[in-house]
Protein backbone atom coordinates (compact mmCIF):
# COMPACT_ATOMS: atom_id res chain seq x y z
CA UNK A 1 0.00 0.00 0.00
CA UNK A 2 1.25 3.18 -1.44
CA UNK A 3 1.27 7.04 0.98
CA UNK A 4 -1.54 7.80 -0.85
CA UNK A 5 -3.39 4.70 -0.70
CA UNK A 6 -2.78 4.58 3.54
CA UNK A 7 -3.99 8.00 3.64
CA UNK A 8 -7.22 7.17 2.01
CA UNK A 9 -7.82 4.66 4.82
CA UNK A 10 -7.29 6.68 8.08
CA UNK A 11 -9.74 9.42 6.57
CA UNK A 12 -11.83 6.91 6.10
CA UNK A 13 -11.49 5.37 8.99
CA UNK A 14 -11.40 8.45 11.01
CA UNK A 15 -14.93 10.09 8.80
CA UNK A 16 -16.54 6.63 9.96
CA UNK A 17 -16.47 7.53 13.85
CA UNK A 18 -17.42 11.12 12.93
CA UNK A 19 -20.59 12.15 14.94
CA UNK A 20 -9.16 32.22 13.79
CA UNK A 21 -6.11 32.55 15.17
CA UNK A 22 -3.49 29.91 15.75
CA UNK A 23 -1.85 29.46 19.14
CA UNK A 24 1.51 31.90 18.48
CA UNK A 25 4.23 30.68 19.65
CA UNK A 26 7.41 32.91 19.89
CA UNK A 27 11.02 32.00 20.49
CA UNK A 28 12.93 34.57 20.44
CA UNK A 29 15.91 36.18 22.62
CA UNK A 30 14.76 39.84 23.96
CA UNK A 31 16.14 41.91 27.30
CA UNK A 32 12.73 41.91 28.75
CA UNK A 33 12.45 39.69 32.07
CA UNK A 34 15.72 40.16 32.72
CA UNK A 35 17.44 37.67 36.04
CA UNK A 36 20.45 39.02 37.56
CA UNK A 37 21.14 40.54 34.09
CA UNK A 38 20.93 37.86 31.97
CA UNK A 39 17.53 36.85 29.95
CA UNK A 40 15.49 34.81 31.54
CA UNK A 41 14.86 32.23 28.24
CA UNK A 42 19.25 31.53 28.63
CA UNK A 43 19.36 31.76 32.71
CA UNK A 44 16.55 29.26 33.32
CA UNK A 45 19.02 26.56 31.14
CA UNK A 46 21.71 27.52 33.14
CA UNK A 47 23.42 24.69 34.88
CA UNK A 48 25.41 24.38 37.90
CA UNK A 49 29.22 22.80 38.15
CA UNK A 50 28.03 19.78 39.76
CA UNK A 51 25.07 19.19 37.00
CA UNK A 52 27.96 20.28 34.42
CA UNK A 53 30.37 17.77 36.37
CA UNK A 54 28.16 14.74 35.94
CA UNK A 55 27.26 15.24 32.03
CA UNK A 56 30.48 15.42 31.27
CA UNK A 57 31.43 12.38 33.11
CA UNK A 58 34.53 13.62 34.72
CA UNK A 59 35.90 13.57 38.05
CA UNK A 60 35.71 16.66 40.29
CA UNK A 61 39.30 17.66 40.51
CA UNK A 62 39.60 16.88 36.45
CA UNK A 63 36.56 18.63 35.65
CA UNK A 64 38.03 21.63 37.63
CA UNK A 65 41.41 21.55 36.26
CA UNK A 66 39.41 21.69 32.58
CA UNK A 67 37.41 24.35 33.09
CA UNK A 68 39.95 26.76 34.73
CA UNK A 69 41.72 26.09 31.35
CA UNK A 70 38.69 26.97 29.30
CA UNK A 71 38.44 29.68 31.49
CA UNK A 72 42.05 30.71 31.29
CA UNK A 73 42.34 30.19 27.01
CA UNK A 74 39.25 32.31 26.29
CA UNK A 75 37.16 29.12 25.20
CA UNK A 76 34.24 30.67 27.89
CA UNK A 77 33.83 33.57 30.26
CA UNK A 78 33.78 33.15 33.72
CA UNK A 79 30.60 32.20 35.17
CA UNK A 80 27.43 33.55 36.98
CA UNK A 81 27.89 33.52 40.24
CA UNK A 82 25.13 33.17 42.91
CA UNK A 83 25.84 33.21 46.08
CA UNK A 84 28.17 30.54 45.94
CA UNK A 85 26.83 28.77 42.97
CA UNK A 86 28.48 28.82 39.63
CA UNK A 87 26.32 29.08 37.11
CA UNK A 88 27.06 28.30 33.10
CA UNK A 89 24.73 28.91 30.05
CA UNK A 90 24.19 26.67 27.69
CA UNK A 91 26.64 29.04 24.84
CA UNK A 92 29.36 28.13 27.77
CA UNK A 93 28.41 24.33 27.15
CA UNK A 94 28.27 24.61 23.63
CA UNK A 95 31.52 25.96 23.58
CA UNK A 96 32.89 23.56 26.21
CA UNK A 97 31.64 20.76 24.11
CA UNK A 98 33.18 21.73 20.98
CA UNK A 99 36.54 21.75 22.89
CA UNK A 100 36.44 18.66 24.68
CA UNK A 101 35.10 17.30 21.99
CA UNK A 102 32.28 13.80 22.67
CA UNK A 103 29.25 11.92 20.83
CA UNK A 104 27.29 14.05 19.28
CA UNK A 105 23.56 13.47 17.75
CA UNK A 106 25.15 13.36 14.10
CA UNK A 107 27.16 10.49 15.17
CA UNK A 108 24.69 7.70 15.16
CA UNK A 109 21.60 9.55 13.08
CA UNK A 110 21.14 10.94 9.57
CA UNK A 111 19.37 14.09 9.47
CA UNK A 112 15.70 14.48 8.81
CA UNK A 113 13.21 16.91 7.96
CA UNK A 114 9.71 16.61 9.63
CA UNK A 115 6.65 19.12 8.94
CA UNK A 116 4.07 19.71 11.25
CA UNK A 117 0.68 19.74 9.23
CA UNK A 118 -2.85 20.12 9.66
CA UNK A 119 -5.32 22.60 7.27
CA UNK A 120 -7.64 23.17 10.25
CA UNK A 121 -6.11 26.54 12.42
CA UNK A 122 -5.99 26.46 16.10
CA UNK A 123 -4.71 22.89 16.34
CA UNK A 124 -2.00 23.76 17.84
CA UNK A 125 0.48 23.63 15.33
CA UNK A 126 2.95 26.17 16.43
CA UNK A 127 2.68 25.68 19.88
CA UNK A 128 4.25 21.73 18.66
CA UNK A 129 6.79 23.14 16.40
CA UNK A 130 8.38 24.98 18.98
CA UNK A 131 7.97 22.80 21.70
CA UNK A 132 9.56 19.41 19.95
CA UNK A 133 12.46 21.74 18.36
CA UNK A 134 13.43 23.04 22.05
CA UNK A 135 12.72 19.93 23.73
CA UNK A 136 15.46 18.24 21.15
CA UNK A 137 17.94 21.50 21.51
CA UNK A 138 18.02 21.30 24.97
CA UNK A 139 18.91 17.14 25.64
CA UNK A 140 22.64 17.89 26.10
CA UNK A 141 23.14 13.74 25.64
CA UNK A 142 22.09 13.92 22.09
CA UNK A 143 22.85 17.36 21.45
CA UNK A 144 21.33 17.62 17.95
CA UNK A 145 21.49 20.74 15.95
CA UNK A 146 17.67 21.92 15.25
CA UNK A 147 16.20 24.12 12.65
CA UNK A 148 12.99 25.35 13.00
CA UNK A 149 11.58 26.86 9.98
CA UNK A 150 8.50 29.09 9.80
CA UNK A 151 6.23 28.68 6.41
CA UNK A 152 3.46 30.03 7.90
CA UNK A 153 2.89 33.39 6.95
CA UNK A 154 1.22 34.68 9.96
CA UNK A 155 5.09 34.41 11.01
CA UNK A 156 4.44 33.04 14.46
CA UNK A 157 7.70 31.60 14.89
CA UNK A 158 10.28 34.52 13.78
CA UNK A 159 7.58 37.45 13.49
CA UNK A 160 8.11 38.92 17.11
CA UNK A 161 11.80 37.93 17.30
CA UNK A 162 14.78 39.73 18.62
CA UNK A 163 18.37 38.78 18.34
CA UNK A 164 20.48 39.23 22.01
CA UNK A 165 24.09 38.47 20.50
CA UNK A 166 23.99 41.62 17.66
CA UNK A 167 21.29 43.94 19.83
CA UNK A 168 19.49 44.67 17.04
CA UNK A 169 15.83 44.16 16.73
CA UNK A 170 13.34 43.57 13.65
CA UNK A 171 13.40 46.58 12.20
CA UNK A 172 17.13 46.95 11.25
CA UNK A 173 17.72 43.80 10.75
CA UNK A 174 17.67 42.07 6.95
CA UNK A 175 15.36 38.44 7.41
CA UNK A 176 15.32 36.17 4.63
CA UNK A 177 12.44 33.83 4.58
CA UNK A 178 11.83 30.13 2.69
CA UNK A 179 9.61 32.12 -0.03
CA UNK A 180 12.43 34.39 -0.71
CA UNK A 181 14.69 31.41 -1.54
CA UNK A 182 11.69 29.46 -3.50
CA UNK A 183 11.08 32.60 -5.66
CA UNK A 184 14.45 34.03 -6.18
CA UNK A 185 13.99 32.96 -10.08
CA UNK A 186 10.42 34.07 -10.61
CA UNK A 187 10.29 37.20 -9.31
CA UNK A 188 11.99 40.83 -10.17
CA UNK A 189 12.56 42.72 -6.80
CA UNK A 190 13.23 39.53 -5.00
CA UNK A 191 15.91 40.22 -2.09
CA UNK A 192 17.90 36.74 -2.65
CA UNK A 193 18.05 37.75 -6.58
CA UNK A 194 19.39 41.01 -5.60
CA UNK A 195 21.93 38.81 -2.91
CA UNK A 196 22.90 36.56 -6.15
CA UNK A 197 23.21 39.44 -8.12
CA UNK A 198 25.75 40.81 -5.94
CA UNK A 199 28.13 37.56 -6.02
CA UNK A 200 27.08 36.21 -2.85
CA UNK A 201 26.46 31.87 -3.42
CA UNK A 202 23.12 30.57 -2.90
CA UNK A 203 24.25 27.56 -0.19
CA UNK A 204 26.12 30.36 2.05
CA UNK A 205 22.68 32.51 1.77
CA UNK A 206 21.00 29.15 2.88
CA UNK A 207 23.20 28.71 5.34
CA UNK A 208 23.32 32.64 7.16
CA UNK A 209 19.80 33.52 6.84
CA UNK A 210 18.39 31.12 9.92
CA UNK A 211 18.05 33.43 13.07
CA UNK A 212 19.70 32.83 16.50
CA UNK A 213 17.62 31.45 19.30
CA UNK A 214 18.34 31.49 23.05
CA UNK A 215 20.03 27.98 22.64
CA UNK A 216 23.29 27.59 20.70
CA UNK A 217 22.42 24.76 19.02
CA UNK A 218 18.72 26.19 17.56
CA UNK A 219 18.09 28.45 15.07
CA UNK A 220 14.42 29.66 13.50
CA UNK A 221 14.11 30.55 9.62
CA UNK A 222 11.42 33.30 10.20
CA UNK A 223 8.38 33.67 7.97
CA UNK A 224 6.01 36.81 7.16
CA UNK A 225 2.70 38.27 6.06
CA UNK A 226 3.89 38.83 2.58
CA UNK A 227 5.17 35.24 2.06
CA UNK A 228 1.15 34.81 1.03
CA UNK A 229 2.42 36.30 -2.72
CA UNK A 230 4.06 32.48 -2.89
CA UNK A 231 0.17 30.93 -3.82
CA UNK A 232 -0.57 33.98 -6.48
CA UNK A 233 2.72 34.07 -8.11
CA UNK A 234 2.26 29.86 -8.34
CA UNK A 235 -1.00 30.42 -10.01
CA UNK A 236 0.18 32.27 -12.38
CA UNK A 237 3.01 30.44 -14.04
CA UNK A 238 2.75 27.59 -16.41
CA UNK A 239 2.80 23.90 -15.89
CA UNK A 240 6.43 23.55 -15.90
CA UNK A 241 7.60 26.20 -13.74
CA UNK A 242 4.92 25.12 -11.21
CA UNK A 243 6.52 22.02 -11.30
CA UNK A 244 10.12 23.41 -10.94
CA UNK A 245 8.88 25.20 -7.67
CA UNK A 246 7.43 22.41 -6.45
CA UNK A 247 10.71 20.41 -6.25
CA UNK A 248 12.50 23.28 -5.47
CA UNK A 249 12.49 23.27 -2.11
CA UNK A 250 13.42 19.61 -1.73
CA UNK A 251 16.23 19.47 -4.38
CA UNK A 252 17.83 23.19 -3.80
CA UNK A 253 17.12 24.15 -0.31
CA UNK A 254 16.61 21.05 1.74
CA UNK A 255 19.88 19.51 1.07
CA UNK A 256 21.94 22.27 2.05
CA UNK A 257 20.14 22.66 5.71
CA UNK A 258 20.80 19.05 5.98
CA UNK A 259 24.60 19.58 5.67
CA UNK A 260 24.21 21.91 8.77
CA UNK A 261 21.28 20.94 10.94
CA UNK A 262 20.10 17.23 12.59
CA UNK A 263 16.75 17.87 13.01
CA UNK A 264 14.48 20.32 11.06
CA UNK A 265 11.10 21.10 11.82
CA UNK A 266 8.65 23.27 9.75
CA UNK A 267 5.66 24.56 10.93
CA UNK A 268 2.94 24.82 8.17
CA UNK A 269 0.09 26.94 6.85
CA UNK A 270 -3.16 25.78 8.05
CA UNK A 271 -4.71 25.63 4.75
CA UNK A 272 -4.09 23.30 1.77
CA UNK A 273 -1.95 25.56 -0.48
CA UNK A 274 1.05 25.56 -2.94
CA UNK A 275 3.17 26.08 0.00
CA UNK A 276 2.41 23.10 1.64
CA UNK A 277 2.64 21.10 -1.26
CA UNK A 278 5.93 22.48 -1.59
CA UNK A 279 6.92 21.61 2.11
CA UNK A 280 5.14 18.02 1.62
CA UNK A 281 7.55 17.25 -1.64
CA UNK A 282 10.30 17.91 0.25
CA UNK A 283 10.02 16.10 3.90
CA UNK A 284 11.53 12.92 5.69
CA UNK A 285 7.86 12.56 7.56
CA UNK A 286 5.02 14.49 8.31
CA UNK A 287 3.16 14.88 12.31
CA UNK A 288 -0.26 15.83 12.42
CA UNK A 289 -1.16 17.49 16.10
CA UNK A 290 -5.34 17.38 16.53
CA UNK A 291 -7.55 18.73 19.50
CA UNK A 292 -9.39 16.09 20.77
CA UNK A 293 -13.20 17.95 19.80
CA UNK A 294 -15.65 16.78 17.52
CA UNK A 295 -15.00 19.92 15.09
CA UNK A 296 -11.47 19.29 15.48
CA UNK A 297 -11.40 15.59 14.67
CA UNK A 298 -14.04 15.59 11.61
CA UNK A 299 -11.35 18.12 9.63
CA UNK A 300 -8.69 15.81 10.45
CA UNK A 301 -10.67 12.73 8.67
CA UNK A 302 -11.30 15.23 5.86
CA UNK A 303 -7.68 16.38 6.16
CA UNK A 304 -6.39 12.60 5.91
CA UNK A 305 -8.35 12.32 2.54
CA UNK A 306 -7.30 15.38 1.12
CA UNK A 307 -3.30 13.96 1.95
CA UNK A 308 -4.72 10.55 -0.09
CA UNK A 309 -5.56 13.07 -3.40
CA UNK A 310 -2.44 15.55 -2.68
CA UNK A 311 -0.02 12.61 -2.44
CA UNK A 312 -1.04 11.09 -5.47
CA UNK A 313 -0.95 14.59 -7.30
CA UNK A 314 2.91 15.76 -6.40
CA UNK A 315 5.66 15.10 -8.33
CA UNK A 316 7.34 12.53 -5.90
CA UNK A 317 4.14 10.50 -4.79
CA UNK A 318 4.99 10.84 -1.00
CA UNK A 319 7.50 8.01 -2.02
CA UNK A 320 9.71 10.86 0.14
CA UNK A 321 7.67 10.01 3.48
CA UNK A 322 9.30 7.84 5.67
CA UNK A 323 7.37 8.53 8.77
CA UNK A 324 4.11 10.02 9.94
CA UNK A 325 2.13 9.90 12.97
CA UNK A 326 -0.71 11.82 14.80
CA UNK A 327 -1.08 13.16 18.16
CA UNK A 328 -3.53 14.60 20.30
CA UNK A 329 -2.66 17.86 22.13
CA UNK A 330 -4.57 20.38 23.81
CA UNK A 331 -6.41 17.54 25.69
CA UNK A 332 -8.32 17.92 28.99
CA UNK A 333 -8.17 14.36 30.49
CA UNK A 334 -10.91 15.32 33.03
CA UNK A 335 -13.26 16.31 30.05
CA UNK A 336 -15.69 13.08 28.91
CA UNK A 337 -16.10 14.76 25.91
CA UNK A 338 -12.24 14.78 24.90
CA UNK A 339 -11.96 11.53 25.93
CA UNK A 340 -14.55 10.20 23.98
CA UNK A 341 -13.28 11.78 20.91
CA UNK A 342 -9.11 10.75 22.09
CA UNK A 343 -10.90 7.04 21.91
CA UNK A 344 -12.56 7.94 18.63
CA UNK A 345 -8.57 8.75 17.61
CA UNK A 346 -7.28 5.39 18.78
CA UNK A 347 -10.35 3.46 17.05
CA UNK A 348 -9.61 5.33 13.24
CA UNK A 349 -6.14 5.64 13.67
CA UNK A 350 -4.68 3.01 15.34
CA UNK A 351 -0.52 2.47 15.73
CA UNK A 352 -0.41 5.49 13.66
CA UNK A 353 -1.70 7.91 16.57
CA UNK A 354 1.05 8.79 19.47
CA UNK A 355 0.32 7.00 22.35
CA UNK A 356 1.32 10.22 24.43
CA UNK A 357 -1.09 13.30 24.92
CA UNK A 358 0.16 16.91 24.96
CA UNK A 359 -2.35 17.98 27.87
CA UNK A 360 -4.41 20.83 28.15
CA UNK A 361 -2.33 23.45 30.91
CA UNK A 362 -2.49 27.02 31.63
CA UNK A 363 1.18 27.08 31.75
CA UNK A 364 1.14 26.93 27.44
CA UNK A 365 -0.72 30.16 27.33
CA UNK A 366 1.29 31.69 29.40
CA UNK A 367 4.22 30.85 27.62
CA UNK A 368 2.66 31.74 24.61
CA UNK A 369 1.75 35.72 26.37
CA UNK A 370 5.59 35.68 27.32
CA UNK A 371 7.08 34.30 24.00
CA UNK A 372 8.95 31.75 24.64
CA UNK A 373 8.00 27.56 25.28
CA UNK A 374 6.62 25.95 28.75
CA UNK A 375 10.47 24.29 28.45
CA UNK A 376 11.78 27.68 28.96
CA UNK A 377 9.85 28.66 32.25
CA UNK A 378 10.62 28.15 36.20
CA UNK A 379 7.98 27.14 38.15
CA UNK A 380 9.12 29.95 40.77
CA UNK A 381 8.31 32.43 37.96
CA UNK A 382 5.35 31.08 36.73
CA UNK A 383 1.77 32.32 37.66
CA UNK A 384 0.40 29.22 36.67
CA UNK A 385 -0.71 27.17 39.16
CA UNK A 386 1.53 24.54 40.49
CA UNK A 387 -0.65 21.41 39.54
CA UNK A 388 -1.32 22.73 36.17
CA UNK A 389 1.99 23.09 35.68
CA UNK A 390 3.71 20.20 36.28
CA UNK A 391 0.75 18.61 34.60
CA UNK A 392 2.18 20.30 31.39
CA UNK A 393 5.98 19.60 32.12
CA UNK A 394 5.35 15.90 32.36
CA UNK A 395 2.72 15.41 29.58
CA UNK A 396 5.43 17.13 26.93
CA UNK A 397 8.33 15.19 27.98
CA UNK A 398 6.56 12.36 27.55
CA UNK A 399 5.45 13.56 24.13
CA UNK A 400 8.78 15.03 23.24
CA UNK A 401 10.41 11.94 24.30
CA UNK A 402 8.28 9.74 22.46
CA UNK A 403 8.67 12.26 19.15
CA UNK A 404 12.67 11.92 19.07
CA UNK A 405 12.86 7.92 19.39
CA UNK A 406 10.53 7.74 16.29
CA UNK A 407 12.70 9.90 14.87
CA UNK A 408 15.39 8.39 15.82
CA UNK A 409 14.03 5.04 14.61
CA UNK A 410 14.26 6.29 10.82
CA UNK A 411 17.61 8.58 11.44
CA UNK A 412 19.40 6.03 12.64
CA UNK A 413 22.77 5.43 10.75
CA UNK A 414 22.94 1.48 11.57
Amino acid sequence: MNIADEFGKLGKSLRSESASLQDVMRVRVSDEDLIDGLDSRIYNHCLNKTELTKHFHLSKPTFNKRLQEAVDNGVIGEPIYQNKTHLYTRHDIHHLKQAWGGKVYSDEYNPKAIAIVNHKGGTGKSTTSALLSTNAALDLNDYANVLLIDMDPQGSQGINLKLKASGKNIEDTVYITIVDFLLAEFEEDNIVRNYLEQGYEYDDLISAAPVDTHLPNMKVFPAFPDDDRFTDIFSSLNYDNKMSLLIALREKIIPILKNKFDLIIIDTPPQDSPLTWVVLEAIDGLFVPVTPHELDFSSTANYALSLEKRFTELPNKGENIEWYKFAAVNFNETSSSDKNVLNKLIRGLKENLMTAQLAQSELFLEASVKGCTILDLKKSQSVTATKQFDKAIISSNAFCSQFMNEIKRIASKE
